[in-house]
This record gives C-alpha cells, structure tokens and sequence, in this order.
C-alpha cells in the first residue's frame, strides 16, 4: 500500500448563489503526494470528506463519502456538499470557524476554510465580526506560501540514491560586506575588497540541495566507476570535479529525473547561505560559531566528512560553510553598486564563481560573503558542487 500524503494545493472558494439563500457547496481541490513527494497521478480514490467546528479536533458537524480520481498532476477536485446536500444546507455558517478534513485508505488532512459559503453571504450580512481582512489576508499568504513549497521542496531517487531539495521563498537581501563602516550595512573587518560594494538584490523562489552532491549520487548519475574523487566515501561530498564536469552530470541527472537542475548563481547560493527570508545575519551558514556548522582547518582532521554531519542553517541547509567549496553558475567578476533582480553575474570572463570554504582551509574563508574564481576546466579535492533549481 502507497503512503499518500495529501495536501491542500490550491485555494478553497464559496459557490454561493446570490438568488438563494440555500447555500451551494464549495469546490475542494488538493494534490496527493506519495512517500517520496511524487505525485499520484491517474487512481482513483475513496475520500471521506467533514466539516469540523472550532479546530482540527473539533466535532464533525458534517460528513460525506466522495470516489475521485486525481489527474495527471495528482490533483482531484470535488465539490463539498453535492453528496450529502441536506446536512450541508443545515450547517450554521456562523458558529465558525470550521475547518475541513479529508480521510481516505492512503492517510489525513486537515486545513481550516478560508471563505465559508454562507447563506446569509447571497443576503450580504455582516461576516467581519468572524474574520478581518489582516486575519484572511495572513491566511491567504500563509497557504500560498505551502502552495509553493510543495512545487520546489520534494526529494528525488536516482538509481537508488535519494537526495533532498529545500525550498528557499524569494525576498530581497543584502548582499556583500564592507570593512570601511563599523556602523554601515553588512559590517566585517575580515571582509576582502571583492565582497564590495553591499548591494541589494531580490532574488524569485528556488531550490537548493539540502546537502552537498554525495559521491553517492555522482556515481548513481555517471557510473559506479566514474567517481572522481580524491578522498573516498558514498556519504562524503564528491570533489575533484570541474566546473565543466559538473554541466556534464546536471545534464544527466536531468536526463534521468525530468527536472531541470542547475548551479545556483552566486546571489542564489549567498542567500540560501545567509538563511534566506529567516536569516539571523550569521557570520558563517547558520551560527557565529564556525565549529557549530562546519568541517574547516581547525576541526577536519584535513579530510572531508560525510555530509550533514553538522548543523544545519536556518533554513535546514547543511555544510554550505566548510567541507568543499561549491561552484556557481556565475563567472566570475567585481560586484555592481546597484540594486539588482534575478543576476546572473558578468556576461563575459573566464573563470567560475566558488563559494563556501572546504576542510583545508581556515575559518575566513567559510565565511557567508567569502567568494572567488577559478578555471572551469580545473578541479580539486576540496571543490564540489551543491544543486539548485528552479
């Protein structure tokens, strides 16, 4: 039997006819999702579908039984109250709030309503003593902002190997330190004058590989005698790759899985670095304290370690300080003064942006601002990669 997760995807609406009071029914929509956060596209499902006053826990003031079958995307739709029409004609709207809860063979949900179809709505009654604007509109937010982790945060099995994407919501940042201002933005005396000038950038939602690529996936990608590495390990990151090996295994990997992976650009990687929209301006991904949260000179033995072995940041990212230092997509050039969008980086120069620091190396060069170039055609064993995607 499949462990079906099922989520609310899309916006509950009222079906409210203006010439009855009777209220209508509401149309119901969510995707099912199996254990590896796939969706379930093409069965049919048996779904008990109830009203709850007051929580999730509350009493079932009403009940139906519905078979749906979920389409390509996973998605089924139904309207709540076309199966048992009288008992949803005798809910009272205005004992709420109510929320709706979904039971099937495959598992449970449950999501307060959003816009209730209340009768008295068609006669235009007075609802805000039950909801305020701010109230609906945090709400409405709230359930835009799951609508979209669901479509960046999932997990992939290639060949047998699984690895995670973590959703990173888009927001505007600053970008860069400077070591000239004590009292400016983005302060650090032990910023370099490539880390210049702080800038602004707002950047769209992504996601980006919770972990550094394994040795694992590389070889599930390119072959179990493929692997480059210096140091040997499934769990460790994979090094020794170029910037041009790495367009090479992205280029499989979406071959095998559909997706459309990349490198993160440079802006991408700072802000997942920094803690994205949750960020707690940390000197190092995820603490002040490098030892915390990464694998560097004064603590790896001059060795790489598995990943994830220490914490994560704030957004759930592991090793983006320590470990390997990662490629980005960008070449590799002095910053713009100006508020930017979405960069990509210079259009022309030779070398490839590296960020993040690595085992052999001290605790400056972990820093979340610390940046350089190289050759694409170059590789060491302190260089790996981290996916992103979009």
């Amino acid at each position: 039997m499949k462990n079906i997760i099922t989520t609310i995807a899309l916006l509950i609406t009222a079906a409210i006819s203006a010439a009855a009071q009777a209220p209508q029914g509401f149309s119901y929509q969510a995707v099912l999702r199996d254990a590896q956060n796939a969706v379930v596209a093409g069965e049919t499902v048996g779904i008990t579908v109830s009203i709850l006053q007051g929580s999730a826990e509350g009493t079932a003031v009403f009940t139906e039984s519905h078979s749906v079958t979920t389409n390509a995307n996973g998605l089924i739709s139904l309207v709540v109250g076309s199966e048992n029409p009288t008992a949803f004609a005798a809910i009272d709207w205005s004992a709420g709030p109510y929320w709706i809860k979904t039971e099937s063979q495959y598992g449970t949900q449950a999501q307060q309503l959003m816009s209730v179809p209340y009768a008295q709505y068609a006669a235009k009654a007075d609802l805000s003593a039950l909801y305020t604007k701010a109230e609906v509109d945090a709400k409405l937010a709230e359930l835009q902002t799951q609508v979209e982790r669901l479509k960046y945060e999932k997990t992939y099995t290639v060949n047998g190997i699984s690895f995670k994407m973590v959703y990173v919501q888009g927001g505007t940042f600053t970008m860069g330190v400077q070591s000239t201002d004590e009292n400016g933005d983005n302060y650090d005396s032990e910023a370099y004058s490539s880390e210049s000038p702080v800038h602004s950038v707002t950047l769209s939602s992504y996601s980006i590989g919770e972990t550094e690529v394994t040795q694992a996936l590389w070889k599930a990608v390119m072959g179990a005698e493929n692997n480059p590495s210096n140091i040997k390990g499934d769990d460790l990151p994979v090094e020794m790759v170029s910037w041009n090996d790495v367009q090479t295994f992205i280029s499989k990997l979406n071959e095998l899985t559909g997706a459309n992976f990349r490198l993160p650009t440079e802006a991408e990687w700072e802000y997942a670095a920094r803690g994205g929209n949750k960020s707690q301006d940390y000197k190092y991904s995820g603490s002040n304290t490098i030892g915390d949260v990464a694998w560097y000179e004064g603590n790896s033995d001059y060795t790489t370690h598995a990943v994830a072995t220490k914490a994560p940041n704030e957004l759930g990212i592991y090793d983006m300080s320590g470990n390997v230092f990662e490629w980005c997509q960008d070449r590799y050039g002095g910053y713009a003064g100006t508020a930017q969008t979405d960069p990509q980086g210079p259009d022309t120069g030779s070398d490839r942006v590296i960020r993040g620091g690595c085992w052999r190396y001290s605790a400056g060069f972990c820093r979340v601002a610390y940046r350089f170039g190289d050759f694409p055609d170059d590789g060491y064993n302190y260089l790996g990669l981290r996916l992103a995607c979009h």
